[in-house]
């Protein structure tokens, strides 16, 4: 598991259907703004958002927004390591040292204490099926179950935000996916033609089709290759000013 300190990612710079960025911020905005209400309710300040659909649609890139606008502190965590790693890492990394144990360069504007961890589970099918047996029992099981109680158990963790993702949203258990557990699901499908000209404009100051005219008939692009696109462009116009 690895707290990540990330360069500064701007909401702007993610090119996503406005309604799923709008829904995902006030999302957020609704969480950070309400601390009061878990309190009064004796509930567990943490929630829980599973983003799903097609690779290459954007939803690291809105996880790295999402946690840069805000000053989050981003815990990644990787196929090998068991749900008990990632309560054991919830439960001590406000020690007064863990930061620089974890040799974590970074600035944070809260006392730790007050830090909001969020913690992204990338791949969460894949990652539930990697699992090696744990507690001795069926390995997928377990770590479903597992998985479970520390999203809605009794002793489930604070000032948390669970972040997923998926390709086969089908293939999860419902009951892991409801609300409690993760109270905010949401499809992000391939990029529309609309959105694509957003990012071309903003990168490149040309409509997609402009920059590339195979985009006329192409109506649901891949982001993450229409961004490798429009930076390689970017790099060029910026190397050819520098040359003139």
């Amino acid at each position: 598991i690895a707290l990540v300190s990330k360069s500064k990612r701007h909401m702007n710079t993610v090119f996503l259907d406005p309604k799923i960025k709008d829904r995902v911020v006030n999302h957020i905005n609704t969480f950070k703004n309400n601390r009061e209400s878990y309190d009064e309710l004796s509930i567990p300040y943490k929630t829980g958002i599973i983003l799903y659909g097609p690779p290459g649609t954007g939803k690291t890139s809105l996880i790295n927004a999402i946690c840069s606008e805000n000053d989050f502190l981003m815990m990644r965590v990787s196929a090998n390591e068991t749900v008990t790693d990632i309560r054991s890492m919830l439960l001590n990394y406000r020690m007064d040292n863990a930061l620089d144990r974890m040799k974590i360069q970074c600035c944070l504007p809260t006392p730790i204490s007050d830090v909001i961890i969020v913690v992204v589970i990338e791949e969460i099918d894949r990652y539930i099926k990697s699992g090696g047996l744990e507690e001795g029992q069926n390995s997928e099981t377990s770590r479903t179950e597992q998985l479970m109680q520390l999203l809605d158990g009794i002793d489930s963790p604070e000032n948390v935000i669970f972040v997923a993702t998926t390709n086969n949203y089908d293939q999860l258990d419902q009951a892991l996916v409801r609300p409690g557990r993760f109270d905010l699901s949401i499809e992000i499908g391939r990029m529309s033609h609309e959105t694509a000209n957003t990012m071309s404009k903003f990168m490149v100051g040309k409509t997609v089709s402009e920059f590339n005219p195979r985009y006329l008939s192409d109506t649901h692009i891949n982001s993450s290759a229409l961004f490798g696109e429009l930076l390689q462009e970017k790099m060029t116009m910026l190397m050819k000013q520098e040359d003139v």
